[in-house]
């Protein structure tokens, strides 16, 4: 490849244009070095390109270490290498002297964070901790400028998480724990460790008072009365006659106040001024002309205090009669007062709000004595039923279904265990929450329904049990169908039989079907002379995989008597034998003998008497095999003999 190249010192040319042939995958440092042979080695150099003599040049951007190759590629065919002026060349290579890690890290100095305005109770802590480590001359090294600590934390959008007192108390643990660490040994650290260990222990005194607090509201939220009562929580103050000139702040008050009768309340607060200091000033500073007397409940919390101002008689007029006025006044004020109910009384008074017509009516005459009637038919039956149920007394008629809120058994903590471990698998891989690239990623579980799903697939996976014997006698049945014979019994209902006249079997229940204008050609089955119980056994063909069907080939049926040929575990050995004998008279004998059968008295394989039947069975025919399975209770639907 051939190219013309000039170098350039900023805007001295060096050298003119020169034509040369160079190698495809040369560098352009390699190209440099044999025009400049070590004369400017210590400079940084910038390498541009164009393909025309009047086009711009254009800048490589990796310069000397690209190669050669982009030019072909590109079809640029200039070459212009320019020497900045404003480097400076260095001696030798081996007099280059850089610092280590451990000296740079060393260089740095310890810094703490910035202090913030003092508005609330928790930054006056945090300017505390900045100010104690500043006075110790402890603090952390920073390695990224204007960064900041736990950077997520502070820019994330969702709702920050609030530490719990457990997790608060495990994090003054922590603190405690990790001064135990080789660093702390240093010797700055031991003027501070002290400080931290008063620190830790108020957290920890923290957390005592938060359980007592957060014990305190679970009380006063399952408390049945109110928090504040203004029986127990008012205050009562008398206020003296000003002989002198009053304030003019409490001239419409005084003025109400004379023209008032005794003991007849007023509210004091559309007198006192709006703002709370200039109302806490008014109240305490109150001047009247007459005795009064001043009636204050705290409701507590942003609720404010209610003031309430009566006229009062003086003391030397005080008789039995104005203290039975200043009662009834106290009583009528506690009456007015508003109660903020606690959410025990709000879930009482919900269950009385919730109740239908019906039973509130019922409550009503109850109580009251009233005894007219309800005015329609099903309202009259309801009040019946609940006249029946109070009546009887008995607790055990009502069932509280409150009882069901809240599951607090053990039996779906393997669901709870298998969903923790799930989300512990991907807590590193969340859906992107900035959502700016054109990568998402997208949730595990689109909907609670579909988590659910997963977590059961889950289970099944991992506690899928031992396949069940059935399943064990397909499979050994398909890998042995040469040699194996496969049966399925079932002995089905008895069927009445009677001389002369159709009878109705009356199986399950079921009552006989005729026409209302026509005769009913069957009789009644209580009336009949024998029965017959049919047993029937079907040889199943043995498919080539477990997924077809075995529901397929010869069945045989026989007929017993009810009472005089009752069904047994001989009798039944002695069928299938007989049977087998029949099926295969034109064929070799099977050598293995697969049953399968219900789990009746007659079919039970852990009956001793159905052993030995078994057991003649197996001698009887010369088997080397004899595999004998039953249905578990309640599958009897399985057996698909039990579908003829």
């Amino acid at each position: 490849m051939q190219t013309r190249q000039t170098i350039m010192q900023g805007t001295k040319i060096l050298t003119g244009s020169l034509a040369k042939e160079v190698e495809e995958n040369d560098l352009f440092s390699t190209l440099f070095d044999s025009l400049t042979p070590g004369n400017y080695l210590h400079y940084n150099v910038r390498v541009e390109v164009r393909n025309k003599d009047t086009g711009p040049w254009i800048t490589v951007h990796e310069g000397l270490e690209s190669k050669l190759l982009l030019m072909k590629m590109l079809e640029f065919t200039k070459l212009k290498y320019v020497i900045l002026p404003s480097d400076i060349a260095v001696s030798s290579p081996s007099h280059i002297r850089f610092p280590n890690a451990f000296t740079r890290l060393m260089e740095f100095k310890l810094q703490l964070p910035v202090q913030k305005r003092e508005n609330t109770h928790n930054i006056l802590l945090y300017n505390h901790i900045i100010q104690l480590l500043q006075n110790k001359n402890v603090g952390w090294i920073v390695y990224q400028q204007n960064g900041a600590y736990n950077e997520y934390y502070q820019q994330m959008k969702k709702k920050k998480p609030q530490l719990t007192r457990l997790e608060l108390f495990q994090l003054a643990n922590s603190i405690e724990i990790s001064l135990t660490e080789p660093w702390v040994s240093e010797a700055f650290w031991q003027e501070v460790i002290s400080n931290i260990f008063e620190f830790t222990s108020m957290l920890k005194k923290y957390t005592e008072n938060l359980k007592t607090t957060n014990d305190n509201m679970k009380r006063i939220h399952k408390s049945g009365n109110p928090v504040r009562e203004p029986s127990s929580n008012c205050n009562i103050h008398l206020i003296s006659k000003n002989d002198e000139e009053i304030d003019e702040r409490y001239f419409e008050l005084d003025s109400d106040l004379k023209n008032n009768e005794l003991f007849d309340f007023v509210d004091l607060d559309q007198y006192a001024p709006n703002d709370p200091i200039k109302k806490h000033n008014f109240i305490r500073d109150i001047q009247l002309s007459v005795p009064a007397g001043l009636y204050r409940y705290p409701h507590g919390n942003y609720l404010g205090t209610l003031n309430f101002i009566w006229r009062a008689p003086d003391i030397e007029e005080a008789s039995e009669y104005y203290k039975t006025l200043k009662a009834q006044m106290i009583t009528r004020i506690n009456d007015i007062i508003p109660i903020y109910c606690t959410r025990q009384m709000k879930k009482n008074y919900s269950l009385v709000r919730h109740l239908s017509k019906s039973v509130l009516r019922m409550l009503y005459h109850d109580l009251t004595g009233d005894a007219s009637l309800a005015n329609d038919q099903i309202g009259k039956e309801i009040e019946e039923r609940l006249c029946l149920m109070i009546s009887l007394e008995d607790p055990s008629i009502i069932v509280d279904l409150r009882t069901n809120n809240g599951f607090k058994g053990l039996k779906f903590d393997i669901f709870w265990d298998e969903l923790d471990g799930y989300f512990n698998e991907h807590n590193n891989t969340v859906v992107n929450e900035r959502r700016t690239n054109t990568i998402l990623y997208i949730p595990y579980a689109i909907s609670i329904r579909e988590l659910r799903n997963k977590i059961i697939t889950r289970l099944n996976t991992k506690y899928q049990g031992p396949p069940l014997p059935y399943d064990y006698e397909h499979e050994f049945s398909i890998k042995y169908q040469d040699y194996a014979c496969f049966i399925s019994a079932d002995n089905k209902h008895k069927v009445p039989i009677r001389e002369d006249v159709p009878i109705s079997t009356g199986v399950r229940n079921k009552k006989t079907l005729a026409l209302a204008e026509g005769e009913i050609s069957a009789s009644d089955h209580n009336f009949t002379k024998l029965s017959l119980t049919p047993s029937v056994t079907l040889f199943i063909d043995i498919p080539n995989n477990i997924s077809e069907s075995f529901y397929d080939r010869k069945v045989y049926v026989c007929y017993k008597d009810t009472v005089f040929q009752q069904s047994s575990a001989l009798r039944h050995s002695t069928e299938f034998f007989n049977l087998v004998k029949h099926q295969y008279q034109n064929r070799p004998f099977p050598t293995i003998l697969s049953l399968y059968t219900d789990g009746g008295p007659d079919h039970k394989c852990t009956f001793g008497s159905v052993q030995v039947a078994l057991i003649c069975l197996f001698l009887a025919g010369d088997f080397d095999m004899l595999i004998a399975v039953r249905t578990a209770p309640h599958y009897s639907w399985c057996n698909p003999a039990e579908r003829l």
